[in-house]
């Protein structure tokens, strides 16, 4: 067999695997419609009154948020941003099946892909919300005897970041080591936290140069 022979027919072999991998695929997907249809069909009709209204109210929010942080372009159409995938994964996959062209999409499936995405991601172990965080301190305070407390009055910060910026507030307890000093400058609070002690310890207070952090 010459190289012109042998050539064409890998292209023919590369070309019938393709074949198969695209029929495959689109088989896949009408099993997957399919198996939605049945699994609606099967809803009661309240059901699926509320999983509509759901996904209306879905859509709804993703619009909003379009509005709100899209610009246009010079040609007058809207820049369009890239879903959140890594920090909220139920809440990219609830905006995707919200969207009409995802109507007949597994959402058994969706999750499944999302959640396996999420353990495979090495940048996940990167990022931590604030109520991880918060409620990881709340674990460590407890594991210790000990509760958080927030500061009596709140702070006010010196920095204009408007009124949605998160702030998180470090707070010690009796077993741990004051944070040194930051070369940063941290935002005072009016009122230091307190840590209120349990099983019989007496009340703490965090030393003074412990910061307000601006997340």
């Amino acid at each position: 067999m010459s190289e012109d022979q042998r050539a064409s027919d890998l292209k023919r072999r590369r070309q019938l695997r393709q074949n198969v991998s695209e029929e495959q695929l689109l088989a896949k997907r009408h099993s997957e419609a399919e198996r939605s249809r049945r699994h609606r069909q099967k809803m009661s009709k309240d059901q699926r009154a509320s999983e509509l209204e759901r996904r209306r109210q879905c859509r709804q929010n993703m619009c909003k948020e379009q509005s709100l942080t899209s610009t246009a372009n010079t040609d007058g159409v809207s820049r369009k941003f890239a879903q959140l995938y890594i920090l909220d994964t139920a809440e990219a996959t609830s905006k995707r099946l919200a969207m009409p062209e995802n109507q007949d999409c597994s959402e058994r499936l969706m999750i499944n892909i999302n959640n396996l995405m999420h353990e495979i991601n090495e940048l996940t172990k990167s990022y931590k919300m604030l109520h991880e965080v918060e409620k990881e301190a709340q674990s460590e305070a407890a594991a210790k005897g000990s509760q958080l407390a927030a500061p009596e009055a709140p702070s006010v910060p010196q920095h204009s970041h408007g009124a949605d910026a998160e702030l998180v507030t470090l707070l010690a307890t009796q077993l741990s080591v004051p944070p040194a000093q930051s070369a940063t400058p941290a935002t005072p609070s009016p009122a230091p936290p307190r840590l209120l002690a349990n099983h019989g310890h007496s009340e703490g207070l965090v030393p003074p140069n412990c910061p307000t952090l601006l997340a």
